[in-house]
């Protein structure tokens, strides 16, 4: 939520995938009308980094369209490392 008139501007998830091996996903939507400011970097940034040093993951992923090129540019942004393309 935005500071100043309190619009929801998206939100981001964390998703535990395996406790025991210390997984976890992190998801992000965002509305479009805010693309291009780096709202979703930002934010999955802070979960990601909250998720490795203040829970103790070992490994976080994402899951996302690969057409979805805003999606890739975060991703990327957070340099990410792909892994896999599922058709």
């Amino acid at each position: 939520m935005r500071r100043g008139d309190r619009v929801l501007l998206g939100e981001v998830l964390l998703k535990i995938a395996s406790a025991d091996a210390l997984q976890a996903e992190v998801g992000c939507i965002f509305n479009p009308a805010f693309r291009g400011k780096g709202i979703a970097t930002e934010a999955a940034r802070a979960t990601i980094e909250l998720d490795f040093v203040e829970l103790g993951f070992q490994r976080i992923f994402a899951r996302l369209d690969a057409l979805n090129r805003g999606s890739v540019d975060v991703v990327e942004r957070l340099k990410m490392r792909k892994e896999a393309h599922l058709l």
